[in-house]
């Protein structure tokens, strides 16, 4: 992680982090520019005659950017519905509902799908009820496929693996797609794809993520703003500074929650598009990882299945695989070598039988032409 701090001019973390951090910095900042320090700020800012203050800003911004990038993982897991306030029985109860609507109206748009009038041939003589039935087939085809999609997208395929927010269930769907369609335990055999994926690639991934680390960021940064305005308020009021003070810090608070919300849904959205990438990344490159380890991918989908779950044991659990179960590329290129070495001494006895061939006489015409010419003591 802290690896990447050096790039400066990354743009995943000035995207995911540091406009983040820029933008809570200058909002507290001129939420409570009528304090001190920040109105003597301002004076100077206005007047052209101090930087330095500036200066202060920026590495107060780049300081908080640092620690949004470090607690990264924390805040997602406050999103996904691992760690409280969202790790809630009521709000898993939630989603589990909404997860049997979504599946309930695919299921009624499949048996719709299925219900559509059949299509007749172009012969059959009426082609005004021949388009409206392609158009009724068409039209309930594509409403099956759009729901099933989305609670693809949206849902992991067990109901047990169903977390207590949208944000963590999409991410739980695209971490199950490479054991669904692999066999492959994506969280552990994530580290070590990544090492095989090619920097154009990881450049690609880290450009997909970035979208999701800014409004990740903007959730939590969104509610920060939002409780210190809360608290400003309750102070202009106690303290006697002024009711405009009061009801400006209010209108503050009300607008960043709004917007906190706006931006866990636009996370949400990302994380769709994030996962896509990430699914990609296992269907381009686990033959490359396998043959990274020294194994060949088995020919068979049940063969392959059985060999990720082999190596998923020796990510999990330290179980080693057993490498005389599965055929390795040492093993593939000794078979090779042997091939070719049995072809080349195949060749090599070819070319012995034809050269003798050529060099052996003829003793068919041999015999023709001594029958052909007379004995001279005849």
């Amino acid at each position: 992680m802290f690896t990447s701090l050096s790039k400066l001019a990354d743009k995943s973390f000035v995207l995911g982090f540091f406009l983040p951090a820029l933008i809570g910095t200058v909002t507290i900042i001129v939420l409570n520019q009528d304090l001190e320090p920040d109105s003597t700020f301002f004076k100077d800012w206005t007047k052209q005659q101090n930087f330095a203050n500036l200066t202060i800003v920026l590495l107060v911004v780049w300081t908080l950017s640092v620690l949004l990038m470090a607690g990264s993982r924390w805040m997602y897991r406050v999103l996904e519905g691992y760690a409280w306030p969202f790790a809630q029985p009521l709000l898993l109860k939630r989603q589990l509902e909404r997860r049997k609507s979504q599946r309930d109206r695919v299921r009624a748009a499949y048996h719709a799908h299925k219900a559509a009038p059949p299509v007749e041939g172009p012969g059959s003589g009426n082609e005004d009820r021949d388009r409206e039935q392609n158009r009724i087939h068409e039209e309930r085809r594509y409403q099956y496929t759009l729901l099933h999609r989305a609670l693809v997208l949206e849902y992991p395929e067990q109901r047990h693996l169903v977390l207590p927010t949208r944000f963590g269930n999409v991410l739980r769907a695209f971490e199950m797609y490479p054991g669904n369609v692999y066999g492959v335990e994506s969280i552990h055999a994530w580290p070590r794809l990544l090492a095989v994926i090619p920097k154009d690639y990881q450049t690609t991934l880290a450009d997909a993520r970035a979208p999701v680390d800014f409004f990740v960021s903007l959730v939590f940064v969104s509610f920060i703003v939002g409780i210190a305005s809360c608290i400003r308020s309750v102070l202009a009021v106690t303290e006697g500074t002024g009711l405009f003070k009061a009801l400006e810090c209010g209108s503050v608070a009300a607008v960043a929650f709004v917007m906190c919300r706006l931006f866990y849904l636009a996370a949400v959205s990302s994380a769709i598009g994030w996962g896509e990438i990430v699914k990609s990344a296992f269907d381009l490159y686990l033959p490359t990882l396998a043959n990274a380890m020294g194994y060949e991918l088995p020919e068979t989908l049940e063969e392959r299945r059985r060999f990720w779950d082999a190596l998923a044991g020796q990510f999990r659990s330290q179980e080693p695989i057993s490498p005389e179960k599965w055929l390795t590329t040492s093993s593939r290129s000794v078979e090779a070598k042997q091939f070719a070495a049995a072809q080349e001494e195949s060749d090599v006895k070819d070319e012995n039988t034809d050269s003798a061939d050529a060099a052996e006489p003829d003793n068919s015409d041999g015999n023709r032409i001594n029958a052909a010419t007379p004995r001279s003591d005849a």
